[in-house]
Order: structure tokens, then C-alpha cells, then sequence
């Protein structure tokens, strides 16, 4: 039995990519609002994210911007009122979104993911 101790030292690197998991918006289908959200790597950071909607033929039709802080399960989350720009309910169909998600070193990471709008 020699019993000895040994150091190791970790360091978290902050200046890291982000790591978006779990996309989504909810609900999907959706009537009158939807919320998108995504957990992360950043726990504690506060990161600006730009959700931009496009229609069925690529045309933007929303762009939604928000600061959110990631504090503790790294989830966030952002509801949209299912308008576009004129705040005009958009119709029902098919539409597909971008998220981007940039943190305070300019680190930035995107995902696409689709949403269906139904009516009441």
C-alpha cells in the first residue's frame, strides 16, 4: 500500500462551438403560436438567436431575434405568434425555419427544421 496523490486540472474552453441539439418548435402542427427551442452547451452564456420562417417558396417571412440565457438545463426557448411582417396570421401549409444561435466570442451555429401551420 503506497499511497501517493496526483493533480489533474480541466479547463472548460469557452471560446467552444456551440452544440445545438434537440430543435424544435411546439407544438407541430400548430393553429395560433408555436414555441421554438433547443438545448445547448453554454450553459450560463447569454447567446442571440435569429429564427428566420420561409414560406413553401423560400421567401422570408418572418425573422424573430431574441437574447436568451442559458442557465440552468441549457434549454431556451422562443414563441412566435404564427404572424408574418404586416402581422397577418400566415395560412396553412408547409414552411421551414432557420435557427441561428451565436454566442459573446461570435462563435455561431445554425439548424433547419420544418413546421406545419394548420387552421382552427
Amino acid at each position: 500500500n503506497n499511497p501517493s496523490e496526483k493533480t489533474i486540472d480541466f479547463f472548460a474552453d469557452e471560446s467552444a462551438d456551440i452544440l445545438l441539439t434537440n430543435v424544435i418548435n411546439y407544438p407541430n402542427p400548430f393553429t395560433n403560436e408555436t414555441r421554438f427551442g433547443f438545448t445547448n452547451n453554454k450553459s450560463g452564456e447569454i447567446l442571440e438567436v435569429q429564427i428566420n420562417i420561409f414560406d413553401i417558396n423560400g421567401r422570408l417571412i418572418r425573422s424573430l431575434e431574441n437574447k436568451v440565457n442559458t442557465e440552468s438545463n441549457y434549454r431556451s426557448s422562443i414563441s412566435w405568434d404564427g404572424r408574418d411582417y404586416n402581422g397577418s396570421p400566415i395560412p396553412a401549409g408547409f414552411y421551414s425555419y432557420l435557427i441561428t444561435v451565436t454566442d459573446r466570442f461570435g462563435n455561431k451555429t445554425t439548424q433547419h427544421q420544418k413546421l406545419i401551420k394548420i387552421n382552427d
